[in-house]
């Protein structure tokens, strides 16, 4: 009878001991899991934010050298 009684305790602080070590795994791999998602989520954030500011940054560089083009086309008309 002691022997049932002491397997039934030992079962049953394996079963806890194995839920927590269970418990443990599963959030070590959520973790990792929402680390990979939100790395992933804030390099598309950033790479849309640097193509928006290239995009702006190249819209102005154009504008410029458009500027600089048409003043030598005017001058050079203009017989300078």
């Amino acid at each position: 009878i002691n022997d049932k009684i002491n397997d039934k305790i030992n079962d049953k602080i394996n079963d806890k001991i194995n839920d927590k070590i269970n418990d443990k795994i599963s959030d070590k791999i959520n973790d990792k899991i929402n680390d990979k998602i939100s790395d992933k989520i804030s390099d598309k954030i950033n790479d849309k934010i640097n193509d928006k500011i290239n995009d702006k940054i190249n819209v102005k560089i154009n504008v410029k050298i458009n500027v600089k083009i048409n003043d030598k086309i005017n001058d050079n008309n203009n017989g300078n």
